[in-house]
């Protein structure tokens, strides 16, 4: 950018690292992997051994070290120790390229010992900074801004729920009188109505004061 803007940014294109441009997605797709085989060897909480991060790391090295094409291969980094927003001392990053920057996060995970695991939902690593039993991330995951972690209850509330008849006849009836609404076949209030009736008879048939039998019959000629 500074020579860009020394020459008055005129034929700027030339000054574009057309090769390294060009490699960076194969490049980054490499690290991806190196980097998915370090976060399973070692701060994997589900495959990793529980041994100190340090020792996985020396295993880990001594064992892959020389297959530099799979191995995630730590550089130089290029570090200041200095004065920011005139409030804070720290360490400062000045990345020369995006590898840079990769780079420094794969070390602070590992300096950190930072667990992490892979999501039952979007099957990617995310980073454990709470409970250690989170079993799926927070990224988004559709346009209305739902989460993994939003699908992942859904989802197992209905693996529990696929198995149980009482609520099958329920949600089938719940469902069926619902859509009356928009035909227009029955009114919000008695809809309501009806549905807390249905929510009573739901609680008496799973506490075993009526049989299946019984409320689904209810539910057909409520």
């Amino acid at each position: 950018m500074e020579q860009a803007n020394r020459q008055n940014y005129e034929d700027i294109v030339n000054l574009l690292p057309r090769k390294v441009l060009t490699h960076i997605p194969s490049n980054i797709h490499t690290m991806q992997e190196q980097i998915k085989t370090i976060f399973a060897y070692v701060l994997d909480l589900d495959t990793s051994s529980k041994e100190p991060v340090r020792k996985k790391m020396v295993r880990y090295y001594n064992h892959r070290g020389s297959d530099q094409l799979n191995t995630f291969q730590f550089q130089p980094q290029p570090m200041s120790f200095e004065v920011i927003d005139k409030r804070t001392f720290t360490e400062v990053l000045y990345p020369n390229d995006i590898y840079d920057i990769i780079d420094y996060f794969v070390r602070e995970f590992v300096k950190r010992g930072q667990p992490v695991r892979i999501c039952k939902n979007c099957k990617r690593y995310f980073a454990i900074v709470e409970r250690t039993d989170a079993e799926y991330c927070n990224r988004p995951i559709d346009d209305k801004g739902r989460t993994c972690k939003n699908m992942g209850a859904i989802t197992l509330w209905n693996e529990k729920r696929k198995d149980d008849e009482i609520f099958k006849v329920y949600r089938r009836e719940y469902k069926k009188r619902f859509g009356w609404i928009k035909a227009r076949k029955i009114e919000h209030d008695a809809f309501y109505a009806w549905s807390q009736k249905a929510r009573e008879q739901k609680a008496r048939c799973e506490a075993g004061e009526i049989r299946l039998q019984e409320f689904t019959e209810w539910l057909m000629n409520s």
